[in-house]
């Protein structure tokens, strides 16, 4: 069964989502037609998951305050013995999702563009405000808050506003996430950072981490530059078993080997609901995709070139569907 060997379950709870984010790999609904599951089913597939072994689950969206029940959803799972995570934009967050996120003793993510003028860019309204104080509110209740900051062209150099955002507040961890090419970010070329940017950016997290002595972290996925390059053929065991211990679902139970990937429906694996009928073929093509996206990331380095190792395999997935 594919859960004997899964300890975190991320979750696609649903597609929902009333801001169009110009940086969204998603894409909402724009071009998907499923059907979420209700909340009675994912404590049944949340109930065998623990049973066999699963640890934690990780709830994305579409924005999954949304999703009708998300509190009670997230207070079933800690009661069980699972761990909870959840990203969102907050803008749905009220008191009683507050009491529910501290109850259930939930780490949140937050995506946090700013300053104001990046916040306006790429999500087309004006409610950093909205967010900074549901951030602050969060942090008053206890709750730990993670900020997710989307790092492009035209916001790399902002990255100090973050800084003192997160020092001001005593917030632990921030992640620095480049910004990916699929789904709508597909369409954004003008905001792809560069080989050089890559460099900057690590550059940047290291001597932040250094200033602050990890009094808050700054932190990103699977960044490398040309002298990294030996980390890079020591880390080869991990880039390509890092999805092993993961099970990726989406709203409607399907089991996909990675969200990321630009042509995901290629590597459905099966159905939460049915886990009989699993797919190992997929996930052998998709172990397969990771093993060509290493070698091409490893050329890449030896090119001189800075890599961003997710959207290597993006782009490798990318020119296989050519």
């Amino acid at each position: 069964m594919i859960y004997n060997s899964k300890i975190l379950m991320n979750i696609t709870i649903s597609l929902n989502c009333d801001s169009k984010c110009r940086h969204c790999y998603i894409k909402s609904l724009d071009d998907d037609s499923s059907v979420d599951l209700s909340i009675d089913t994912w404590k049944k597939i949340l109930l065998q998951f623990k049973e066999k072994g699963g640890e934690e689950i990780s709830i994305h969206g579409g924005e999954p305050l949304m999703y009708e029940g998300i509190g009670d959803l997230l207070i079933y799972a800690s009661e069980i013995g699972l761990s909870t995570s959840i990203i969102t934009n907050t803008w749905y967050l009220n008191d009683s999702l507050i009491n529910d996120l501290k109850k259930s003793n939930t780490y949140v993510l937050v995506s946090l563009d700013g300053p104001r003028e990046n916040y306006m860019i790429f999500r087309g309204e004006d409610k950093l405000d909205t967010v900074i104080n549901n951030i602050d509110r969060m942090l008053k209740a206890g709750i730990t808050v993670h900020p997710i900051f989307v790092v492009h062209k035209k916001n790399i150099s902002n990255i100090s506003w973050l800084v003192d955002f997160a020092l001001k507040r005593d917030i632990k961890t921030v992640t620095l996430s480049p910004m990916q090419p699929i789904g709508r970010a597909n369409e954004q070329n003008e905001f792809y950072i560069t080989p050089e940017n890559i460099t900057s950016l690590i550059n940047n997290m290291e001597d932040l981490n250094d200033k602050y002595n990890g009094n808050t972290r700054f932190v990103s996925q699977s960044l490398y530059r040309p002298n990294d390059t030996e980390r890079y053929l020591n880390s080869k065991e991990f880039l390509l078993n890092y999805n092993n211990d993961i099970c990726n679902v989406k709203n409607d139970g399907t089991i996909i080997a990675d969200f990321d990937l630009p042509n995901r429906d290629n590597y459905v694996i099966g159905s939460v609901l049915d886990l009989n009928k699993i797919n190992n073929e997929a996930q052998i093509r998709y172990v397969e995709l990771l093993n060509r996206a290493y070698v091409r990331g490893l050329r890449e380095l030896k090119k001189g070139n800075s890599i961003n190792f997710i959207e290597v395999i993006q782009n490798q997935a990318l020119d296989e569907m050519t």
